[in-house]
């Protein structure tokens, strides 16, 4: 089986670091902690099966080389860097260069972290999917490897678990539960270092398309009320809410308690 980790790098110093400019370097970039978790998912899935090959996979600048080689520290199997600027493009832009890649290797499975940490917009998995046309889920915490594809858990929305069953090849989105990540070893760090990472260098014209077409809302499960007042007409607004629903208690002798 053939995994395939979406990656990207992170400062803490910028929201978002870019290309060009002092914190664009690597001292100042790290892997984010849902990309972390995706490529222990990757490690224990080739792992569990006793076989594979796990390939980690970023979109941007040279610089970001550095979150390339943390991934094979950590033990990924292969890298792969598409020379893209994600900070000067939108979310659909960096999942065509994304998925111009996943083109090239033809994984069985795609790992996404579920979200990215400036905007927390959740958006390139599900974009990257799209551009494959790949089945995919969102939000995994659960995830069991099959014969022929994946059984998943996912959050929904209320606190719900949704279990989804995906065929080979499918796409994946994980959330930072599901797996605490490991420790790049000394030994593979050091051979990550020498390693010559494979860059491709696509025009913006060859990426895979992947638009935003809509966005929905779920219908409200729950309502909020706003206290109006000074705190003598709040109080009484409050008291009356619990009398309505039951929560108050009327005693006779003592009156509301």
């Amino acid at each position: 089986m053939h995994i395939a980790v979406c990656v990207k790098a992170t400062s803490d110093r910028l929201p978002d670091p870019g290309p060009e400019s002092e914190i664009g370097k690597e001292d100042a970039l790290r892997m984010s902690d849902w990309d972390s978790v995706a490529m222990e998912a990757g490690l224990r899935l080739r792992d569990a099966r006793g076989s594979g090959k796990v390939t980690i996979i970023t979109a941007g600048p040279e610089s970001w080389n550095c979150v390339l080689q943390r991934g094979m520290g950590m033990g990924a199997d292969a890298a792969l860097r598409v020379h893209h600027f994600p900070s000067m493009t939108g979310p659909g832009e960096t999942a065509g260069a994304l998925a111009f890649a996943i083109g090239s290797i033809q994984p069985d499975l795609v790992i996404c972290g579920a979200m990215g940490e400036e905007g927390m917009q959740a958006a390139i998995g599900p974009m990257l999917a799209a551009a494959c046309d790949l089945p995919f889920a969102a939000m995994v915490v659960a995830v069991d490897c099959r014969t022929n594809g994946i059984c998943v858990s996912s959050e929904g929305s209320g606190g719900r678990r949704l279990r989804y069953s995906l065929p080979f090849p499918c796409l994946v989105t994980v959330q930072t539960g599901l797996y605490t990540p490991r420790y790049p070893k000394l030994s593979l760090m050091l051979k990550a270092d020498q390693s010559v990472i494979p860059v491709m260098t696509p025009s913006m014209n060859e990426y895979p398309s992947a638009s935003l077409q809509e966005i929905s809302l779920p219908s409200p499960s729950r309502s909020v009320h706003f206290l109006t007042g000074d705190t003598r007409a709040k109080a009484a607004s409050l008291k009356a809410i619990l009398k309505e629903r039951g929560w108050l208690a009327v005693s006779p002798a003592r009156g509301d308690q």
